[in-house]
C-alpha cells in the first residue's frame, strides 16, 4: 500500500509501508509503518526504468517528482525511513538506523528536483557539499540524461534495430 500525499505547501510525496502494516487516515495519510531507505532505493530503481521506457504506462513526471520529494524531505531528517512531513511529525520511523551517506541509488532522482543530490550530502561535511553540488549540475549522468529526456522525449532515442 502506497501513498501520494500532498502537503499544505502544495508539495506532493510518495512513500509506502513496509509489508503492508500502514494505517491510512480518511484524508489519505499514511502512518505507521514506511519502508526504509535502502528498500525504497531499490524501489525507486524499478520505477525509474518503467518511468523511462514506457511513456504514458502509468508513471508520470508526478509521481517520479513525488517520489524526489520524500526523498529530499528525508534528507532533511534523522530517519530511516522515507515518509512525508505530517506523517514524520506524527511518528518518525527509522526501521533501519540512519546513515549520514548518502543514497547514490537515489541520485537519479536529481532529475525530478533540482537540490536533491547537493541535500543527500549535507550531513557530510563542506568538502562533499561541494562534491554533491558539483555532481548534481554534471550534464554526464544518469540525472543528466533524465533532465534533458523530461525537456523533450523526441530528441533523445536509442536508435532502431536492424
Amino acid at each position: 500500500m502506497g501513498c501520494m500525499y500532498t502537503e499544505p505547501d502544495g508539495l506532493t510525496y510518495f512513500y509506502y509501508a513496509y509489508n503492508g502494516t500502514g494505517n491510512k487516515r480518511a484524508d489519505g495519510l499514511m502512518t505507521g509503518s514506511a519502508d526504509d531507505v535502502g528498500h525504497y532505493a531499490h524501489c525507486v530503481m524499478g520505477v525509474t526504468l518503467i518511468w523511462e521506457n514506457t511513456e504514458g504506462l502509468g508513471i508520470d513526471d508526478d509521481f517520479m517528482t513525488a517520489i524526489a520529494n520524500a526523498v529530499y524531505h528525508n534528507s532533511n531528517t534523522r530517519n530511516g525511513s522515507i515518509q512525508s512531513p505530517s506523517a514524520d511529525k506524527i511518528k518518525p520511523l527509522s526501521r533501519k538506523p540512519w546513515n549520514k551517506n548518502p543514497k547514490t541509488k537515489l541520485f537519479i532522482n536529481g532529475a525530478f528536483h533540482d537540490d536533491l543530490i547537493e541535500n543527500q550530502h549535507k550531513h557530510m561535511g563542506a568538502g562533499a557539499m561541494r562534491e554533491g553540488a558539483a555532481l548534481s549540475r554534471n550534464p554526464r549522468t544518469h540525472w543528466g540524461y533524465f533532465r534533458a529526456l523530461r525537456k523533450d522525449r523526441s530528441r533523445i532515442h536509442m536508435g532502431e534495430a536492424v
